[in-house]
C-alpha cells in the first residue's frame, strides 16, 4: 500500500507538472512576451504600401512604449518553426518564451523553434493576421488612429488578465479534471491506508499511545510518502523538460510546478488529518469484530464514480475537437501545397484601370503565364450571392485553372483515368444555372474564343474540394466544397479580361504566383510596380492558425490520456482492495483449480453495473455544460469510457488476484 501511495503522489506531481506545462504553453501561443491583449488586422482595403504601414506601426509603438508582436510561419517549416515579428525599434526581451542572445526562440512545444524578427525584415509574411500587445490605452488609441488614417481594419479581442487566462485554460481546457482525479486518488489511498491500519491503531491506543500521537504519526508517515513521490515526480519532470525542450525551459516550468505541488499537498495533508480524526483509532471495530476492509470497498466505488463522471467531461469534447483538428489539418495540408506561393496586393487602380495600365498588366501576366507560375482559384459564391435554384443542386461554383488543380494534386480526366473530376456538358445544366454562368463568365472573357472553348465544366467526386474564397490571402478563406461545379479555364489567365477578371482577382489574392522571385522581378521591371502595396505568402495565416489548433489537439489528446489513466488507477484501487478483503477466498478458490477470471467475475460484473449511473450523470452534465459536445459524441464517449473501464478492470483484477495468491503462499502481509 505504501508503494501504491508513493506512486499516486508521483502521478499527482507529474500531472501537476503537465498542467503547468500546458498552461504556460497555451499562454506562450496566445500571449507571448508578456502581452495580454490582441486584435485582428485586415489590410485588403488599404491602398498604402506595406513598408509604409509597417513604419506607422513601429512609430506608434516607439512613441508610446509597449510590445506589439505577430506570429508567423511558412509551409516549409510549418511543424518545426514559429517566428515572432516585433514592431518596435528595440528588440523586446522576455522569459516566456525563452529568447536567446541571437534572437532564437525556445517554445514550450517539442521540436518547435523560431526567431524573433524585426518587422522591417518580415519579407513576404503578410501584414494581415492576429497581433498581440501589452495592453495600454494610449497605444490602443494610437493604433485605432493609425488604422483610420491608412484604411485598414482593426478588430479588438479585448484585454485578458493573466489570472483569467490561466483559469480559462485550466478549467475550460479540461486540465482541471484529470488533476482533480489524481488528487482524489491520493486522498482515497490515504483513507484506505488509514482504514487498513485501524487494528494496529487500536492496539497502539491500548498500549498507552494517545489518539493525538496516533494521528500525528499517521500524518508524518503519509507526509514522508508524499514527499518521496513528489520529489520523484518533479525530478522526472525536470529531466523530461531538459531532454525534450532544453535546459533553458527547466527554470520556466519547475518553479511553478513545485509551488502547485506544495499547495496541493498541504491541502491534502489537512484533509488527511481530518479524515484520520473522523475514522478514529479503531477501537469500535476491534470491539465489534467488524471486518476492517469492509469500509474500503464503498469508498473505492465512490472514487471510481467520480473518476468516471470527470472522464465524461473530457473525452466527448476531445472527440469533437479531434474532428475540428482533422479539418484544420486538411486545410493546413492543402496550405503546405502552396509552399511559398505569394499574392500581389494592389493599392491604386487609377492607373491600372487605364488602357496603358491594363496593357502593362497583361504583358506581365503573359510573361509569368509562359513561365507557368500563375494559379487561379475562386469560389464564385464568396463574391456573388447565389440562390439555391441557380446552384442547381451544386454546393458551390468554383473557377480554377489547370495549374491550380495540379497544385492541389488533382488531375483532369484527359490526363488520368483515375480523376475525381467528371466532365459535364454545359447544355445539360439546369436552365437557371446556365443563364447565371453565361452572364457572369461572359463578362470575365476577352478575345475571340467562344464561351465553350474558354471554359469546361466538371463535377467533383471526392472528400472535399479545397478552393479559395474572396480575399483568401488576407483572411485565410480556404473553403472545403462538398459537391461543387468546377469550372476550368482552358485559356491562360492573360487571355481573360484584365479589368473585369484579372486585376480584381489579383487584388483579392485569388490569382497567385508560385515563383516569388520571378514574380517580383517581372513586376519590378514594369510601370505597374509603384502601384503594388505588398507581396504576401498565401498560406501564412492558415498555417499559423493550424499550429494553434494542432497545439490544442495535442493538449486534449494528453488530457484524454490522463483521464483514461485515472480510470485505470481507480480500477486498480478497486481490484487491490477487493483482493485484500477476500484474500482467503481467492487463495482457496484458486487452490481448488478455479481460474482468476471466474473468481473475480461476479465482483467485476457488479462494478460494471455500478458504473452505468456515473456514466449517465457525466453524460448529462457534458451535454448541458460543454459547448463542444453533441448527444451522438457523448454517446460515443460513454462507450469508450465504459469499454476502457471494463478492460482496465479485467486486467487489474487478474493482477491483484495473482499478487494476493502469491503473497498468501509466501506469507507476505
Amino acid at each position: 500500500m505504501r508503494k501504491l501511495f508513493v506512486l499516486s503522489a508521483f502521478l499527482a506531481t507529474a500531472i501537476s507538472a503537465f498542467v503547468v506545462f500546458q498552461t504556460m504553453q497555451a499562454i506562450q501561443y496566445d500571449y507571448p512576451l508578456g502581452t495580454d491583449d490582441s486584435f485582428e488586422l485586415l489590410v485588403s482595403e488599404s491602398t498604402v504600401p506595406k513598408d509604409q504601414l509597417i513604419d506607422g506601426l513601429i512609430q506608434a509603438v516607439d512613441e508610446r512604449g509597449g510590445c506589439l508582436v505577430k506570429p508567423s510561419t511558412s509551409a516549409g517549416t510549418y511543424g518545426s518553426r514559429r517566428d515572432l515579428i516585433y514592431f518596435s525599434s528595440i528588440q523586446p526581451s522576455s522569459s516566456s518564451p525563452v529568447i536567446g542572445s541571437d534572437g532564437s526562440i525556445s517554445w514550450l512545444t517539442p521540436g518547435m523553434g523560431g526567431k524573433l524578427l524585426s518587422a522591417r525584415t518580415m519579407g513576404d509574411s503578410p501584414l494581415a493576421g492576429t497581433y498581440m500587445l501589452k495592453s495600454d490605452q494610449p497605444l490602443h488609441e494610437a493604433l485605432d488612429q493609425w488604422a483610420n488614417e491608412n484604411g485598414v481594419t482593426i478588430t479588438w479581442y479585448g484585454q485578458k488578465p493573466l489570472r483569467d487566462e490561466v483559469l480559462s485554460i485550466v478549467v475550460s481546457g479540461g486540465m482541471i479534471i484529470p488533476w482533480l482525479s489524481t488528487q482524489l486518488l491520493v486522498l482515497t489511498l490515504a483513507m484506505t491506508w488509514i482504514i487498513l491500519r485501524l487494528h494496529t491503531r487500536a492496539i497502539q491506543l491500548l498500549g498507552g499511545i494517545t489518539s493525538a500521537q496516533i494521528h500525528r504519526e499517521t500524518l508524518g508517515i503519509l507526509a514522508r510518502l508524499l514527499a518521496i513521490g513528489g520529489t520523484l515526480g518533479i525530478a522526472l519532470s525536470g529531466i523530461l523538460v531538459t531532454v525534450v525542450l532544453g535546459p533553458a525551459n527547466v527554470l520556466l516550468v519547475l518553479p511553478p510546478t513545485a509551488i502547485l505541488c506544495l499547495l496541493s499537498f498541504a491541502c491534502l495533508l489537512v484533509l488527511i488529518y481530518l479524515l484520520s480524526v473522523i475514522v478514529g483509532t479503531g477501537m469500535e471495530s476491534l470491539r465489534l469484530r467488524r471486518p476492517v476492509v469492509g469500509k474500503i470497498l464503498p469508498l473505492c466505488r465512490t472514487i471510481s464514480a467520480v473518476a468516471l463522471i470527470l472522464s465524461m467531461q473530457t473525452i466527448p469534447p476531445a472527440i469533437s475537437l479531434a474532428q475540428r483538428a482533422w479539418k484544420s489539418y486538411t486545410q493546413s495540408s492543402i496550405a503546405r501545397c502552396f509552399g511559398d506561393t505569394i499574392a500581389v496586393s494592389l493599392n491604386n487602380f487609377d492607373y491600372l484601370d487605364t488602357e496603358e495600365g491594363a496593357q502593362e498588366t497583361q504583358r506581365v501576366m503573359h510573361d509569368l503565364s509562359q513561365k507557368g507560375c500563375i494559379v487561379t482559384s475562386l469560389v464564385i459564391d464568396s463574391e456573388i450571392e447565389i440562390s439555391n435554384d441557380v446552384r442547381g443542386g451544386y454546393s458551390q461554383f468554383v473557377i480554377v485553372d489547370p495549374s491550380y488543380l495540379h497544385l492541389i494534386g488533382i488531375t483532369l480526366p484527359t490526363e488520368s483515368g483515375e480523376s475525381v473530376l467528371t466532365e459535364v456538358s454545359f447544355d445539360s445544366l439546369p436552365s437557371a444555372t446556365k443563364d447565371f454562368l453565361q452572364g457572369v463568365l461572359s463578362v470575365w472573357m476577352e478575345g475571340e474564343m467562344t464561351f465553350k472553348e474558354t471554359f469546361s465544366f466538371y463535377e467533383y467526386h471526392g472528400d472535399g474540394f479545397i478552393a479559395l474564397g474572396q480575399n483568401a490571402s488576407y483572411n485565410s478563406a480556404f473553403t472545403t466544397c462538398k459537391n461543387p461545379l468546377v469550372i476550368v479555364m482552358n485559356v491562360p489567365v492573360d487571355k481573360m479580361s484584365m479589368t473585369g477578371f484579372v486585376m480584381p482577382l489579383i487584388s483579392t489574392g485569388n490569382i497567385m504566383f508560385t515563383d516569388p522571385e520571378s514574380t517580383k522581378e517581372a513586376f519590378a521591371a514594369s510601370p505597374v510596380y509603384p502601384y503594388i502595396a505588398s507581396f504576401d505568402r498565401v498560406a501564412d495565416v492558415t498555417l499559423t492558425t493550424g499550429q494553434d489548433l494542432l497545439a490544442n489537439a495535442l493538449l486534449y489528446l494528453a488530457i484524454t490520456s490522463i483521464s483514461l489513466l485515472s480510470i485505470c488507477a481507480c480500477a486498480l484501487q478497486c481490484a487491490s482492495s477487493w483482493a485484500i478483503a477476500h484474500e482467503e477466498e481467492v487463495f482457496l478458490a484458486h487452490t481448488a483449480g478455479i481460474g482468476y477470471r471466474s473468481i473475480y467475475a461476479p465482483r467485476m460484473r457488479s462494478d460494471l453495473a455500478f458504473s452505468i449511473m456515473p456514466l449517465v450523470i457525466g453524460a448529462g452534465i457534458c451535454i448541458f455544460v460543454s459547448p463542444y459536445s453533441t448527444p451522438l459524441v457523448v454517446m460515443l464517449g460513454a462507450i469508450i469510457v465504459e469499454t476502457c473501464f471494463a478492460l482496465f478492470s479485467m486486467l487489474t483484477y487478474t493482477i491483484a488476484c495473482r499478487k494476493t495468491f502469491t503473497a498468501h503462499i509466501l506469507r507476505k502481509g
